[in-house]
């Protein structure tokens, strides 16, 4: 019974924390003539980095993405002992010449399932969110990148 009890506490104090480190960013007003959307050109099973706002094109594809927001890093900051280690959750949209889609992609330690998504045949998997949070410091929107792999599946 005490066993059971430990354990539920755990739970408890676990969740409670990762609640705690959460921090919402808000979301990236997308207003032309205060940003340039930049573009890119891509390769299939080759890693690329974009920008909020910035779009990769796989041509040999037909392939576009664009990084439209970094919509929460609660990642344990450097030079700080988190129990925790926190996740980062950036939004891409992905278009072929069939369909378009907005995916969630979740970089979060131990769990490489969230940092892939499967669309029209292809495997999109992020890689890493730089920068990496440091203690005492913000990070603006504009200076995330996030790194992505895109091959066929």
């Amino acid at each position: 019974m005490l066993f059971v009890a430990n354990k539920m506490l755990c739970a408890m104090l676990i969740a409670a924390l990762k609640i705690g480190f959460y921090q919402p960013i808000p979301h990236l007003s997308l207003n032309n003539h205060n940003q340039l959307e930049n573009s890119m050109s891509a390769k299939l099973a080759n890693a690329f980095s974009l920008r909020v706002n910035q779009v990769a094109q796989i041509e040999s594809e037909n392939l576009e993405l664009k990084l439209l927001e970094v919509k929460s890093d609660s990642r344990c900051p450097s030079g700080v002992q988190c129990i925790w280690p926190g996740l980062v959750e950036i939004v891409i949209h992905v278009k072929t010449d069939n369909q378009a889609v907005e995916l969630i992609l979740i970089d979060q330690a131990g769990d490489a399932n969230l940092a892939s998504q499967t669309f029209d045949g292809y495997l999109i998997e992020l890689v890493e969110v730089t920068p990496y949070s440091q203690k005492d410091q913000a990070i603006e929107i504009e200076d995330y990148s996030a790194t992505l792999v895109v091959s066929g599946e």
